[in-house]
């Protein structure tokens, strides 16, 4: 969607940077027509897009993006450690697209609720971030960085799960899986592809910061007991599947809340597994 566009576009053309999990799930959910899927590490097998060999670090793959789409879809991770590194990064190449892509404003990056400190409270779209980890700060650098040069749209997601990467698979593929009883907030990869296309397709830009969460958090203790109840295949876990590293938290982390009325207010969405007891049965 360019800025001047009236009405959704029904195959809109995105311009995919990275194709990594969350990108591959997303070429292969929706007939996005005209997409573009843009990576240097992962190739897409057998894709019917159009590829172009891209990457952050590489300043001469740059001049391979296309000079208009509909949206860009970042779901490219941090790759450095060091705070200023990434920012260099970041902003080396927003400030390229200003100059030689002006058309490509619209832009959705996938970020973390790591933004929001890891303490009691309750943190909505319009609380203030303050990371407690070195990822959350460098995904917090890169939001800011983004909304400084494009028309961008956050979403926060809380731990993404969906087919290719669940509990249930690990578990039956013999891979090991954590016991804890610290609340987790997580989303289901049908949703954040959903929330996307929505994005993708919307005339109206909201230009914010959505909290893509599920409607509660939930514990490995927790899910892991949901699993045993209702499973057939797990009866009992093999000690060497379930490693006993205890993900425990102080008594603080047990009410920090993370809100997701954005997703209903701003987007009219209401979440398909609002629970991720739900959103693990259909891996069942």
């Amino acid at each position: 969607m360019n800025q001047y566009m009236t009405k959704p576009v029904k195959n809109p053309h995105i311009l995919l940077l990275g194709c990594g999990y969350v990108g591959r799930q997303l070429l292969a959910t929706y007939p996005w027509g005209d997409t573009t899927t843009l990576t240097k590490h992962h190739q897409a097998q057998n894709s019917p897009y159009h590829q172009v060999t891209f990457s952050l670090d590489d300043v001469s793959s740059w001049r391979h993006l296309p000079e208009q789409a509909d949206v860009m879809v970042l779901t490219i991770p941090p790759a450095f450690a060091e705070r200023e590194q990434e920012q260099h990064r970041i902003r080396r190449w927003c400030q390229w697209m200003v100059e030689h892509r002006p058309k490509l404003k619209r832009l959705i990056y996938i970020s973390t609720t790591g933004v929001y400190a890891d303490s009691a409270g309750q943190f909505s779209e319009r609380s203030e971030c303050l990371p407690t980890s070195v990822r959350g700060w460098l995904r917090l650098d890169t939001e800011r960085i983004l909304s400084e040069y494009f028309d961008s749209v956050v979403l926060r997601c809380g731990g993404i799960y969906g087919k290719g990467s669940n509990m249930v698979e690990k578990i039956r593929q013999a891979k090991p899986v954590f016991a804890g009883n610290k609340p987790m907030y997580r989303i289901h990869l049908e949703d954040l592809m959903a929330v996307i296309r929505l994005l993708a397709v919307r005339v109206n830009w909201p230009h914010m910061a959505f909290n893509l969460v599920d409607d509660r958090a939930t514990s490995q203790d927790e899910l892991l007991a949901f699993l045993q109840a209702n499973s057939g295949f797990m009866t009992s876990i093999d000690d060497m599947t379930l490693q006993q590293k205890r993900l425990d938290s102080q008594m603080l982390n047990q009410v920090r809340t993370i809100t997701n009325d954005g997703l209903m207010q701003q987007l009219d969405y209401q979440l398909k597994y609002p629970c991720c007891l739900a959103g693990l049965e259909c891996f069942i």
